[in-house]
């Protein structure tokens, strides 16, 4: 049975939301430092159901460097390919409530934008 790492805090990077990108830096239980990317992949214009974030955690096991060229990304939801390797990362819930506060604002202010 893998072992489960667990987010203990985090600190979102500024800006918020780089592109279409929110970035959160990770810190886990086992004391390595993660980055954690949401892919929003919303269709705004038709809004379907279907469509919901792809999560993305990058250097979660031991050896692997957050900076370096060994890191590999691990999906948290909605992998691209089957193969893809899963997450051994748990997010507070905490913190899955201010991803999405956030992505919800980031919506918000796309349609409360005045028009070009």
């Amino acid at each position: 049975m893998a072992t489960r790492l667990v987010a203990e805090d985090w600190m979102f990077s500024h800006p918020t939301l780089n592109g279409s990108v929110l970035a959160v830096d990770l810190y886990l239980n086992n004391g390595q430092h993660a980055r954690l990317d949401v892919i929003p992949w919303l269709d705004l214009v038709s809004g379907s159901p279907d469509q919901f974030p792809e999560i993305i955690i990058t250097a979660e096991s031991n050896g692997e460097d957050f900076h370096g060229h060994n890191s590999h990304h691990r999906w948290l939801a909605r992998p691209p390919r089957r193969h893809c390797e899963w997450s051994k990362v748990e997010l507070d819930e905490k913190l899955v409530s201010q991803i999405n506060a956030k992505l919800s604002q980031s919506i918000s202010d796309c349609f409360n934008q005045p028009a070009a």
